[in-house]
């Protein structure tokens, strides 16, 4: 288990509100996307998928994707993220944050020096991650 620091998770809260407020402003996302936004919910999603997709309205089964977060790719969400005109800005600092993590273990009073984190996707747990991965 990983626990990022306080000031990580409200700079990220800081960001992911003002890239939130900037999309819902200019109403950039898709009406039917519910997931992590304000006033509605998550379960539009599974609604909507019901209605729209034809092995739902003929009760087929249907296998979802597994680890999403892990499946976004870095360059198309940036692109589109310049696409939707968000601030610059808080562009550079998602590229970075998300290309950029480093992790440090503590145990007590000791504190291993940072290395970085090649995985793919998105963080995990991370404030940021759900917005950016409606976008």
């Amino acid at each position: 288990m990983a626990m990022q620091n306080t000031y990580g998770k409200i700079l990220e809260k800081i960001v992911v509100g003002r890239i939130t407020a900037h999309l819902e402003r200019k109403s950039l996302l898709l009406k039917e996307l519910g997931s992590y936004r304000p006033h509605r919910e998550t379960a539009v999603n599974s609604a909507v998928m019901a209605q729209t997709y034809e092995s739902f309205q003929q009760r087929k089964d249907v296998t979802a994707t597994e680890d999403v977060y892990n499946r976004v790719d870095y360059e198309r969400m940036i692109d589109r993220l310049l696409e939707l005109d968000v601030d610059i800005w808080l562009v550079r600092w998602v590229a970075v944050a998300l290309v950029e993590r480093k992790m440090a273990l503590r145990q007590g009073e000791r504190t291993s020096d940072p290395v970085s984190i090649n995985t793919p996707g998105l963080s995990q747990g991370s404030p940021v991650s759900p917005e950016l991965f409606n976008v």
